[in-house]
């Protein structure tokens, strides 16, 4: 190695040996203020250590700490009320000045949370309001969907106010729903609730008229049970006159039935008329010939039925008519019935087969 080399090594480690002194003394006057800042603070004594009677420390906010550290007091958060938006203390205001009258759905219940749907249905809508008018009533959520319902002529307590005015200009049982992307989304809706959809009436510009709204949320097994009943609102049209158009050319049968399976599944409640359609009965298993031949004369009559709806049809089925045609309501509509009728055809053909074999009415001639 030659001696320039020797040199460079020799001067490296004498440095890194003077780094490490210098290091050392750093780190003694540090731990050395730290032993004086120490030994300046207040003693801290264990909780635990003090005698009973200094035990009992009153804090600031009023909690106390008592005999011992378990039975320390944790104070109770008051409940921090959701403060009304301007916009919401803007609706308030115009109620109180025009005096609004608002929909009573404290009967309605509100479905737990296992039990939401991702539908909402409207209270108090007048009889010209559409789509549009419901998408700007709930901007911000994105409605996917308005539905109208198929008309009932009876009041359906699960669905309706318990009142309604008759100056209003309402349609009677316009049942009008919203379907969102999510139930917690329909939850969002179902807080707008008594806030008020305005709008020109008639295309009079000077007269502007006010209507106070409310919203429910609908359980999920009524919500699948009336999706079938539904139709889909059209922009630009009011909400009563696309379901008017839709009915003036829908078979009568397709309303009964599918009311009447809404009846069934989920109990709700039908008018008269749909009542004296008689589509499903409650039949118990026949114990005699008579009984025998009751169920299959109600199901020779759904049979007749089927076929009547079928002539209503474009294609024996929607599935055959490709997706264009599944978009009518009336088409779609007609096979919803259908279907229903054939489920129940073949429950009355599956009683009348178990009949035959348990008693012995193979032999008769009947199904």
């Amino acid at each position: 190695m030659s001696s320039s080399n020797l040199e460079n090594s020799s001067v490296s480690k004498g440095e890194v040996h003077q780094t490490r002194v210098q290091l050392k003394d750093i780190g003694r006057k540090a731990r050395a203020r730290l032993e004086e800042e120490k030994s300046k603070r207040p003693e801290i004594k264990r909780l635990d250590s003090l005698p009973n009677e200094e035990r009992v420390t009153k804090l600031n906010d009023g909690t106390s700490f008592g005999a011992t550290t378990s039975s320390f007091v944790r104070p109770k958060k008051k409940r921090s009320l959701r403060q009304p938006s301007s916009y919401q203390h803007h609706q308030q205001r115009q109620r109180q000045k025009t005096g609004e009258w608002t929909p009573d759905v404290s009967h309605i219940q509100v479905p737990s949370k296992e039990f939401r749907s991702t539908i909402v249905k409207l209270h108090g809508l007048p009889i010209e309001c559409t789509v549009e008018h419901i998408k700007k009533f709930f901007s911000g959520l994105h409605p996917e969907r308005v539905l109208i319902l198929l008309s009932n002529q009876i009041a359906v307590p699960e669905l309706d106010a318990a009142s309604r005015p008759k100056d209003r200009g309402e349609e009677d049982f316009l049942r009008v729903f919203v379907k969102f992307d999510s139930a917690p989304t329909a939850v969002l809706a179902s807080e707008r609730s008594g806030e008020t959809i305005s709008f020109h009436a008639d295309g009079d510009l000077s007269e502007r008229k006010t209507f106070s709204i409310g919203v429910t949320q609908v359980r999920k097994d009524i919500a699948v049970s009336i999706s079938t009943l539904a139709v889909t609102g059209v922009p630009g049209v009011p909400l009563s006159k696309t379901l008017s158009n839709v009915e003036s050319k829908l078979h009568p049968r397709v309303r009964e039935i599918l009311w009447s399976a809404a009846a069934k599944e989920v109990g709700l409640v039908v008018d008269e008329g749909i009542l004296r359609s008689k589509v499903f009965v409650e039949i118990d298993n026949p114990k005699t010939l008579a009984g025998y031949q009751e169920i299959a004369t109600h199901h020779d009559r759904l049979i007749e039925i089927h076929d009547e709806l079928l002539c209503q049809l474009p294609y024996p089925s929607v599935e055959e008519s490709g997706s264009v045609l599944q978009k009518d309501p009336i088409v779609r509509l007609t096979n919803e019935a259908s279907k229903k009728l054939v489920a129940e055809m073949e429950r009355l053909e599956s009683l009348l087969y178990q009949t035959r074999v348990s008693r012995g009415f193979g032999q008769i001639g009947f199904i």
